[in-house]
């Protein structure tokens, strides 16, 4: 279920470009209607239960309801956390292709790859290094295909911030739930291993020098800058005018200089242009919903409708046929046994 409704989106966002974040909102109702980004628990096995997600995933966004500005306002954000995810994602898979598994050699000659050579020098398992480089790759898969989840579940930490705060405020013992709080969110469990890795990549970097120094401060500082766009949502200033201060906060996801005083490569690169453009989009919507009294939201759901409808047919009968296929090629090799 969960790739079906992710094959889905990718062609509703390629096909939509800079409209991208506008059909945000409606994938965060199907999320929240069939809970589909369950990392693959749920296997659709045949016609009818592609059929039944299908239906169910139009239901969810035919249903009319009051419009909310809040649950609107975090579905861009859940989108801009997906967009983020799924940079840092490319970035990092091909540094590992191009630079850790580039061609190298022993330090008696014999050929490996540079990660090898690396961990050599420095005393280290190359097998529990590369899983380290996997971890970075299975967070941030997670995060960029289940950004709705995260999203949600942050949100129910920023509301038990704020109340909390409220009542408390100056509290070091409601100082300390919070953050415990904080904690348990896959958000804060990521940055943590993030942080962990961070690390151990500085020092490999200090205790090398030429190609293998560069390859690991180079990740140092991917990893600081995408930790540090993190931070963005987790510590986000929740707060009922929160449209007001958008602009402001992804300025900050793409700050110019980090936290340790070293540039940020993301600053006004490829990405921070497009989350710029696609956020410029949404709050054109907005400021015609709210300033002019045009019902902009409901004319978007409009014309995203038929057109999700569309593509849920189109990807179904792709799935289907590919399920097909692999069915026959396992009865095939059945048959020669």
């Amino acid at each position: 279920m969960h790739q079906y409704m992710e094959t889905v989106r990718n062609e509703i966002e390629a096909a939509a470009g800079q409209e991208a974040y506008l059909a945000s909102s409606l994938f965060m109702r199907i999320s929240q209607s069939l809970d589909y980004e369950d990392e693959g628990a749920r296997v659709l096995e045949n016609k009818e239960s592609y059929e039944a997600i299908q239906h169910q995933a139009m239901n969810s966004i035919n249903t009319q309801s009051e419009f909310n500005l809040d649950k609107e306002i975090l579905a861009w954000q859940a989108a801009i956390l997906r967009d983020i995810s799924r940079e840092f994602y490319t970035w990092w898979v091909n540094h590992k292709e191009q630079k850790f598994m580039a061609e190298d050699c022993f330090q008696d000659g014999e050929s490996c790859i540079r990660i090898e050579a690396s961990c050599e020098k420095l005393g280290l398992n190359p097998t529990e290094v590369f899983t380290s480089l996997l971890e970075v790759e299975y967070l941030l898969t997670r995060l960029t295909t289940s950004c709705n989840k995260v999203m949600l579940e942050v949100e129910r930490y920023w509301k038990f911030k704020q109340v909390n705060e409220h009542k408390a405020p100056d509290n070091p013992f409601m100082n300390k739930r919070i953050a415990l709080e904080s904690q348990g969110t896959v958000l804060a469990e990521g940055i943590a291993l993030l942080e962990d890795i961070s690390q151990r990549c500085q020092e490999n970097a200090k205790a090398l020098a030429g190609a293998h120094h560069l390859l690991w401060i180079q990740a140092h500082q991917m990893l600081q800058s995408l930790i540090h766009a993190l931070n963005g949502f987790l510590h986000y200033d929740y707060q009922q005018d929160a449209e007001l201060q958008l602009n402001n906060w992804v300025d900050y996801l793409f700050t110019k200089t980090l936290e340790n005083g070293e540039p940020n490569p993301t600053y006004h690169g490829p990405l921070h242009h497009r989350v710029i453009a696609n956020l410029a989009q949404a709050t054109q919507c907005l400021v015609q919903h709210t300033i002019r009294h045009n019902d902009a939201f409901t004319q978007r759901d409009n014309i995203m409708r038929p057109f999700i409808s569309q593509t849920l047919e189109k990807v179904k009968r792709m799935e289907l046929t590919n399920l097909k296929m692999s069915q026959e090629a396992q009865r095939h090799q059945l048959s020669l046994v």
